[in-house]
């Protein structure tokens, strides 16, 4: 089976264990439906921006929260 990738940006997050590192965006990877959490630094976040592969900051869900998103990717 073919693998597909989307990541999905959810936001600066502060109620777990990760206020001492107040520069980070949690973000979850959704293979083939299964989703797995991760964090990366806000600038990193912003470069992955600016690169375009982030590419719909005006997404904002408040249901899920999430803020931004990729494209989803499927395995050649």
């Amino acid at each position: 089976m073919k693998k597909k990738i989307q990541i999905n940006v959810v936001g600066k997050d502060s109620t777990e264990n990760v206020t001492k590192y107040n520069d980070l965006i949690k973000c979850s990877i959704c293979v083939n439906n299964r989703t797995c959490t991760f964090w990366t630094t806000e600038a990193n976040y912003k470069a992955l921006v600016f690169d375009g592969f982030f590419i719909n900051e005006d997404i904002a869900d408040t249901k899920t929260g999430i803020i931004n998103t990729t494209s989803v990717y499927t395995e050649e």
